[in-house]
């Protein structure tokens, strides 16, 4: 089985506290959190944040509701990764972030069916994207992670996680395409106006669990100008 780790702070520069805000009476990261557990492969979700006074209300919001939760380093989210993994003795890694709100269970599944199948090192939708920005899942075992953590030197890989991965030519990786490319169709939470098309989404719904991949492209079809981006590179 794996564990997702969900990269969750309140302390972002664009959007601060984006992920306590509310749609349907629940915060963002417990949408995402409740979202994930949905997936069939996926027996523990933990709320990855920081060590900062400023996530001191997560917490607490997680202790209430029993969410498990792990604070780590805030510049180093790698090493935040790291730490949580070595606690939890964690074999196979499911890497989400919380400002994901439509992340799609369905395609955690999928990507977990083709990493057990084909006993790959690292497997995601982002590695070559096509799917819509805020529906990006990343797997990878605690060796890759390991291996990652102890090799990273710089900042960007240290605070993107996976980039080295993405880049590591030695690791046996897959990435799952659609036959469309969407990925400059925008799904992510960031600013306000994200907030609200995301929101109205979940409003129509109707339901915390219904939005998933159709819904989106649906949107898409219906309001392409609305949602049309450039997706940031961050290799």
């Amino acid at each position: 089985m794996y564990t997702a780790l969900i990269q969750t702070r309140t302390s972002s520069k664009r959007l601060r506290g984006k992920v306590l805000f509310k749609i349907l009476n629940l915060e963002v990261f417990r949408i995402v959190y409740n979202r994930v557990l949905k997936s069939k492969f996926i027996s523990k979700a933990i709320i990855l944040t920081t060590t900062l006074k400023a996530d001191d209300l997560l917490v607490k919001i997680c202790k209430k509701n029993k969410i498990p939760y792990f604070r780590g380093s805030n510049t180093n989210v790698l090493k935040r990764y790291f730490d949580a993994s070595k606690k939890h003795k964690l074999k196979n890694i499911v890497r989400i972030t919380s400002d994901c709100p439509l992340v799609d269970s369905k395609i955690i599944d999928q990507l977990c069916i083709k990493f057990e199948n084909n006993k790959f090192d690292y497997v995601s939708n982002v590695i070559k994207p096509t799917f819509p920005d805020g529906l990006d899942v990343e797997i990878f075992n605690f060796e890759t992670l390991k291996n990652t953590y102890i090799n990273s030197k710089k900042k960007a890989e240290k605070e993107h996680v996976t980039t080295k991965m993405i880049l590591n030519k030695s690791l046996k990786k897959y990435n799952l395409k659609l036959n469309k490319n969407f990925s400059n169709y925008r799904f992510t939470l960031d600013t306000l106006d994200d907030f609200k098309k995301i929101k109205k989404i979940f409003e129509k719904e109707k339901s915390i669990f219904k939005p998933n991949l159709k819904t989106i492209l649906k949107e898409i079809n219906k309001n392409k100008d609305q949602y049309k981006y450039k997706r940031p590179n961050y290799s």
